[in-house]
């Protein structure tokens, strides 16, 4: 002890080092855990009331640590969010919305890579545009293009009229299958990023072995994506999962589990009706603001959970993608 203690006086300038060394680690620390709280701190307070027993909530000593635990809030979002039944159709419609989009990404991007054709970089601007461009300006034209929905004038020439498809989710795929899907002009980005990168010799030795562009596309460099893949994949199930934008719009009634997040718990009402039926706490009780706050987060916590645990299963998978698909070109 008495060495080191020698040794540093000798070496001022170790001794500063090492002084230095302690002080970044303690300012990354404190600046990790503060950015970590600022992201979790919108979550920790809405598990917090819900784990909550409502004969405590909004009781000072009973907001950080609960003084007794209950999950009441969790029964009542269950039942006003039809939990079982709505996330069943979210799965259902994120997946397949998923599968759309990552093969007309995947053939789009293709394109914009690999096919040198005139007024290619002109279309791939517009492709950009769609990033940039918030979907609300074009809101009231994709509105009322699908109120009317027509081809050039066949279809009312062979029906007579036009078609109204709003409110069908049909409209949610067509757009997504065509490369105007939610985020759709991001993943067409990334797609066509990621086949720049890919060395040109798998396409010469296809060409070579006389296989034509389709053939090239679907048999040689689509099963060399799979860290795109999975990266797109995961971005568009997870957007598409708490979409309210496209879904509010062409498929207000579908029974997805966003929609219901929205929209069920404007007032207070919805709890006394979840009270009467459920029978969950006496009659004098039943429009207590704090526990309708505390089922609001109990609902968000319900939202946000499968996600987390399909993340916490391709967690190492998706890092691994998401670093192999970085942006060249």
């Amino acid at each position: 002890m008495n060495s080191k203690k020698l040794n540093y006086k000798m070496n001022p300038y170790r001794f500063k080092k090492l002084i230095t060394k302690i002080l970044v680690v303690v300012f990354r620390t404190l600046l990790i855990l503060g950015i970590s709280f600022i992201i979790l701190y919108p979550l920790i307070e809405s598990i917090l009331p819900a784990i909550t027993d409502y004969n405590y909530l909004g009781r000072p000593n009973s907001i950080w640590i609960p003084l007794r635990f209950g999950f009441l809030s969790f029964e009542i979002a269950i039942h006003l969010l039809d939990y079982w039944s709505a996330l069943v159709k979210t799965f259902i419609f994120s997946t397949s919305m998923m599968i759309v989009q990552l093969f007309a990404s995947a053939i789009v991007g293709y394109g914009f890579a690999h096919a040198d054709f005139k007024g290619s970089k002109l279309l791939f601007m517009f492709v950009i545009l769609t990033i940039i461009v918030p979907p609300q300006t074009i809101m009231l034209p994709q509105y009322f293009h699908f109120q009317n929905f027509d081809i050039f004038g066949i279809i009312e020439f062979i029906n007579g009229s036009s078609l109204n498809l709003l409110g069908k989710s049909g409209v949610i795929y067509l757009m997504s299958a065509l490369g105007m899907g939610f985020r759709s002009g991001l993943f067409i980005f990334l797609f066509r990023q990621y086949y720049k990168g890919l060395p040109k010799e798998l396409e010469e030795a296809a060409l070579i072995d006389g296989c034509g562009y389709f053939r090239t596309f679907f048999q040689i460099i689509l099963p060399n994506t799979a860290s795109i893949m999975l990266t797109v994949g995961v971005f568009s199930f997870v957007w598409n999962y708490g979409d309210t934008f496209y879904t509010g719009l062409f498929a207000e009634n579908s029974g997805l589990l966003a929609q219901f997040l929205g929209q069920r718990f404007s007032t207070t009402i919805w709890v006394s009706n979840a009270f009467n039926e459920l029978t969950l706490q006496p009659q004098g009780a039943q429009a207590n603001p704090l526990l309708l706050g505390a089922a609001q987060g109990a609902a968000k916590v319900l939202f946000i959970l499968p996600l987390l645990i399909l993340y916490f299963i391709i967690q190492r998978k998706f890092v691994q993608s998401f670093e192999r698909s970085g942006i060249v070109g």
